[in-house]
């Protein structure tokens, strides 16, 4: 009982613990929700409508979460007072039942025992008996034996004599017969007379042990009223210990029922506390829904300003970041003339960074590696100009003149045909369309081609030139690039 009372003390120091942990959780809750919502009041002027809504939400779950756990709180005490309830009744019917069992198994323990040493001893003495009677018996018929021998031996000696002396007394043969058979009635008496006083002693004997055993019965007879009486004292005993502990489990469960009832008056104190607590928190809260609407009815306002103000931020990002990659660019267009091609590469390729859609400086950049001899990289570079751009008609003449030094005269042919077709610098298409037909063998078509370049430009120095070497036989035509 005193481990018992120890584990309930313990049980009940345990649940308080946790209950106080509980309520300093949630006041640690509370007042958190509350900095958030002084806070959420402090930013309102300058918080979007997102954030507004996400502090309105971020108090609810505060809240929500303060229910649950004083909900959690509440059935973890109720819970707990059921088990220690549960627990003492249980221990107070189990040590009433393991005394009363206890106290009935030593109880028939020892009559057990009585009996087992009453029966032995029963045994013991009957064995003894017996003994000692076979012993008398075998004591008497061997002192008969005995006897008999002796008389035996006796009257065998005599009639050894009387045969010694039956020829020298055959006068006195009668008075010898006589004596003889005297004689044998005097044995036969003495032997008589000894056998019915070893008879006598023998059934003395054994009236002696038919009383011994009389009286051993009858003191078994005593043990076993005895043993009656000390299991009635036994039975009385238990009686009274089972009372006795019968009050001493009333009297604790009495204390026990106080204790928890004092324990469930703390809990439901300690409830109406936080229900006082939970109405202060929604009442806060209906504050702040309210502030939440009041927020929300500017709520297009804010976030048509905040869109204006991205929109504008944008646009002046993208128009001076344009502004410098034109800047680079021109920048670029006057290294590349002043022969700094690997410069106007770099200027290049910053103006591309700044603006992924400025097609004219990919198409710049191509013809500053042109230059530098990297045509496949040039060749790219105006097709992306291409792609961003596809009417740039120059850019054509100048990707054909890429792949002309790449020796894929056919696809230049095709890129000098779009040039002229969109008529951009259509005398300098015409001149290096008539090269790259001249280098396939073509030399119909470049004189054709070079002949169109002079009616676009009289004074295409170049074409007149290509035309005449032709015609004469002398020299290779070079390209022209814009």
């Amino acid at each position: 009982l005193s481990d018992f009372e120890n584990r309930l003390e313990e049980n009940l120091g345990d649940l308080s613990h946790r209950i106080d942990q509980s309520g300093d959780v949630l006041q640690k809750n509370q007042d958190l929700s509350l900095e958030k919502l002084e806070q959420a009041s402090r930013e309102s002027g300058d918080l979007s409508d997102q954030r507004n809504q996400d502090a309105v939400r971020g108090l609810m779950e505060a809240l929500d979460e303060v229910q649950r756990r004083l909900g959690d709180s509440a059935k973890d005490a109720e819970s707990s007072v059921q088990e220690i309830s549960n627990e003492l009744r249980e221990s107070s019917q189990n040590r009433d039942a393991t005394l009363r069992s206890t106290l009935a198994e030593g109880l028939d323990g020892v009559v057990e025992q009585i009996e087992r040493k009453v029966g032995g001893e029963s045994e013991r003495i009957e064995a003894r008996l017996g003994e000692q009677a076979e012993e008398d018996r075998r004591v008497l018929n061997e002192q008969l034996d005995s006897i008999g021998s002796s008389w035996k031996q006796r009257f065998d000696e005599l009639s050894r004599r009387l045969d010694e002396a039956d020829e020298g007394r055959h006068s006195s043969h009668d008075g010898l017969k006589s004596s003889q058979e005297e004689l044998l009635n005097t044995l036969a008496e003495g032997l008589e007379t000894s056998r019915n006083s070893y008879q006598k002693d023998f059934d003395q004997m054994r009236r002696g042990f038919d009383d011994w055993k009389q009286g051993a019965e009858k003191r078994t007879e005593a043990s076993g009223k005895e043993l009656d009486r000390f299991r009635e004292a036994c039975e009385k005993q238990l009686e009274k210990q089972s009372s006795s502990s019968k009050k001493l489990l009333d009297r604790f469960e009495s204390e026990s029922r106080e204790g928890i009832e004092e324990f469930e008056r703390k809990v439901r104190n300690w409830r109406d506390e936080q229900s006082d607590r939970i109405v202060a928190i929604e009442k806060n809260s209906t504050e702040l829904s309210n502030m939440g609407e009041r927020l929300e009815k500017n709520h297009s306002e804010i976030l048509d300003f905040f869109q204006l103000e991205k929109e504008r931020a944008a646009l002046e990002k993208n128009k001076a970041e344009r502004e410098e990659a034109r800047r680079l660019n021109n920048a670029g267009v006057s290294s590349y003339h002043a022969g700094e091609h690997e410069t106007a590469r770099e200027l290049f390729e910053k103006a591309i960074e700044l603006d992924m859609r400025f097609s004219q400086a990919f198409n710049n950049l191509g013809l500053a590696l042109t230059e530098l001899e990297e045509h496949d990289e040039a060749a790219a570079s105006f097709e992306s100009a291409l792609e961003l751009d596809p009417e740039l008609g120059a850019t054509y003449n100048n990707l054909g003149y890429a792949m002309f030094l790449q020796e894929n005269y056919e696809a230049a042919i095709e890129m000098y045909k779009e040039a002229v077709g969109r008529q951009c610098d259509t005398s300098a298409a015409y001149t290096n369309l008539g090269n790259a037909h001249h280098k396939l063998g073509e030399t119909e078509k470049a004189v054709e081609a070079w002949r169109k370049a002079l009616e676009a430009d009289p004074a295409n120095a170049r074409a007149e030139s290509y035309l005449e070497r032709v015609t004469a036989g002398v020299g290779e035509p070079e390209n022209a690039v814009d």
